[in-house]
């Protein structure tokens, strides 16, 4: 193929320090080439043009893992030099280019995708864009190259409507849907959020600030006919972004300029789907009030925001949504698009989450969601490690891939057009979705609690996908091929007889799955009052608690007690006349012998003096952790081998170390492992 320049785009000076890039080098370096946002296509030469005043250069290629995979030197002559890369595979790579004496390294990030099979897209693939808030519209050819299908950004309601009924679109709104358009790109526009002009530019809440927002919505489906393909009705109006007297009773308000929005949108383009909900996370309670208001009969789509820390946590409440719209579908089932997701973690965490977004996808479209929207397609000040893509703040290629833009492109690659067949194996550790397509069967497989050992029964050569897109043709021997799964996703693709979990033990109890409205099914939940903080003995008895809930969800409190709350995830203690009072997940077993307890428990905050977690078995302490107490770290981690007796209690309890129950929320989850063993 034709030879083509890596576009780095990079400068760095004796001095400065090129953000996201790296890091300073002892001498004067340019580089700088060609290809946008540093994105090749397999077979393409990967080639740097350098510029600086040193007479040689070192180089060495890294994957995605670590592994450094190639490395040399590069002359430099007249002051420019070139160095060329033996071509990787597809991927996720780094470059570090380093002058003599030791310098320090400069890193830039570059990889290796195919293009976009096929003209077709497949619209369940997208991502959010603040196109409104004055990005360049020079990102969106990187969008189409990674195979996404739409983009979600805004047309907000003070902009288009800047004097009474009088519509306008200026050309940094229209620009960005008309070329996103021209590429093939789908574009979901959420109708945000007041207007000053109305209801004294607080969240609509009167009749005429309704039928003006209705208008403004009509407004836009009209003008961005046949550019746009669907609008979404505000923006998480249960969080921070509604205000005035809608606050007094939120889904009923919402419901209502739905209902007005909804008719009217319907007057000017009846085919255009109206996403619903405008909701924060998955507040089931929340949405079970807008169904009951009859919300439903005004939006064709339900819309969530599914955010979790541990990807596998999305499937409890997509279940639970998608049953309780089974339960009031009358006119045809209801889709549910997630129109937010995305992974939040530390600069030195992207490889987590380019695995997190592909873990997170697979669930949500194995629960049955029809589309999903990553936050974001780039870094944001405010999102800093966010992005698909990372900001270069260079002039004439200002981007570059995050590991997430790889993984992105591959999830899309390997499942394109793949819908959900089943789960080979889904429980508390190991993760295996099986999806078919007309190219043949792909299963994507991961393990959360350590590597674990997989038998894939197969006479035929199958081909395992890295997380990033790194590709592997397996024999098989004696038919069989064996593989170690661990947290980072693979793409099997190939036809398989059987595949075989080789684990030792068995999960027993699991405090996730096992959660319940009901008190009993082998998990009970209650508070204890106790002695002296610190001795683990109990000055009381086990009370159980009642099964409550707010907006947000559902869980186990006392109305007596203050902030005590124990959800699928989240434990919170409580006072009684200042005495410590804890939250309790009490498990009663139902075997005997030799287990082992694994889980972790976690403060969610920063802030405030922390808590106090134990285990107990049979009343006696096991296990105790301060969790946030100053020296001390917020989250402990345990594996506790115990020999239990059929009918013994295991108590996980989160206490109160002060008087100061501030941010003492405590996120845990726990298994209970046993060797052969029914589980339970």
């Amino acid at each position: 193929m034709a030879r083509r320049r890596l576009s780095v785009a990079a400068a760095v000076f004796c001095g400065a320090f090129l953000s996201g890039i790296g890091a300073v080098l002892a001498a004067d370096i340019k580089i700088a080439s060609s290809a946008p946002g540093n994105i090749f296509a397999p077979g393409e030469d990967v080639t740097f043009e350098v510029e600086t005043s040193v007479p040689r250069l070192s180089w060495q290629v890294t994957d995605f893992d670590g592994g450094a995979i190639s490395h040399g030197d590069a002359a430099v002559r007249g002051g420019r030099g070139t160095i060329s890369l033996p071509a990787p595979g597809t991927g996720y790579y780094t470059v570090s280019v380093s002058a003599p004496e030791g310098a320090p390294s400069m890193t830039v990030p570059f990889a290796v995708i195919p293009p976009p099979s096929g003209s077709a897209k497949d619209t369940r693939f997208g991502v959010v864009t603040h196109f409104a808030l004055g990005w360049n519209h020079d990102i969106l050819p990187l969008v189409a190259r990674a195979g996404i299908a739409g983009i979600r950004d805004e047309e907000p309601w003070q902009a288009v409507e800047p004097s009474r009924e009088n519509f306008s679109f200026p050309l940094y709104l229209d620009g960005y849907v008309t070329s996103a358009h021209k590429l093939g790109i789908d574009v979901l526009v959420p109708l945000t959020y007041a207007n000053p002009l109305y209801d004294d530019g607080q969240t609509p809440f009167s009749d005429a600030g309704r039928a003006a927002y209705a208008r403004y919505a009509e407004a836009v489906v009209r003008h961005f006919e046949g550019r746009a393909g669907a609008v979404e009705i505000w923006n998480e109006y249960n969080g921070a972004f509604a205000d005035g007297p809608v606050l007094k009773d939120r889904p009923r308000f919402y419901g209502e300029m739905l209902k007005t929005a909804y008719r009217g949108i319907k007057s000017v383009r009846r085919a255009v789907p109206v996403v619903g909900g405008g909701v924060a996370g998955i507040p089931l309670p929340y949405f079970k009030r807008l169904f009951d208001d009859g919300a439903l009969a005004d939006m064709d789509v339900v819309q969530i925001h599914p955010y979790f820390d541990v990807p596998e946590d999305a499937e409890y409440d997509v279940a639970d949504l998608r049953r309780m719209l089974d339960a009031r579908s009358s006119g045809g089932r209801k889709a549910i698009w997630a129109t937010e997701v995305g992974s939040y973690g530390p600069h030195d965490g992207r490889r987590q989450t380019a695995e997190d977004l592909v873990r997170l996808y697979v669930v949500l479209l194995s629960e049955g969601v029809e589309r999903i929207y990553w936050y974001l397609l780039r870094d944001d000040p405010e999102f800093p490690s966010a992005g698909l893509l990372e900001n270069t703040g260079i002039a004439g290629s200002p981007y570059a891939p995050a590991p997430a833009y790889a993984s992105y492109a591959t999830l899309i690659q390997e499942l394109r057009n793949a819908r959900f067949r089943g789960r080979d194996i889904a429980d508390a550790q190991t993760r295996i979705y099986r999806f078919g397509s007309p190219d043949g069967t792909v299963r994507v497989a991961w393990s959360l609690h350590g590597p674990t050992q997989v038998t894939l029964q197969t006479t035929r050569d199958v081909t395992v996908v890295s997380v990033d897109g790194r590709r592997q043709v397996i024999a098989p021997s004696h038919g069989r091929i064996d593989l170690t799964l661990t947290d980072s996703p693979i793409f099997i693709r190939g036809p398989l007889a059987a595949v075989t979990l080789h684990r030792a033990d068995e999960i027993v109890a699991d405090s996730s799955r096992g959660f319940s409205d009901r008190q009993g099914l082998q998990w009970f939940y209650g508070s204890e009052a106790v002695g002296a903080p610190g001795d683990g003995a109990t000055a009381g008895s086990f009370h159980e608690l009642q099964w409550s809930n707010n907006d947000w969800g559902y869980f186990w409190a006392d109305p007596a007690l203050a902030f005590l709350m124990i959800s699928r995830f989240v434990m919170h203690p409580s006072l009684r006349d200042d005495r410590p009072v804890a939250a309790v997940r009490r498990w009663l077993s139902h075997i005997g012998g030799h287990v082992r307890v694994s889980g972790t428990a976690e403060r969610s905050a920063d802030l405030g003096d922390g808590v106090r977690f134990e285990v107990r078995l049979d009343g006696r302490t096991v296990y105790s952790a301060a969790l946030g107490t100053p020296g001390y770290p917020k989250r402990c981690d345990f594996s506790l081998p115990l020999e239990l007796r059929k009918g013994s209690t295991l108590d996980f309890a989160v206490f109160p170390v002060s008087s100061k129950l501030d941010f003492d929320t405590t996120t845990f989850r726990a298994i209970v492992t046993a060797r052969s063993q029914a589980g339970g």
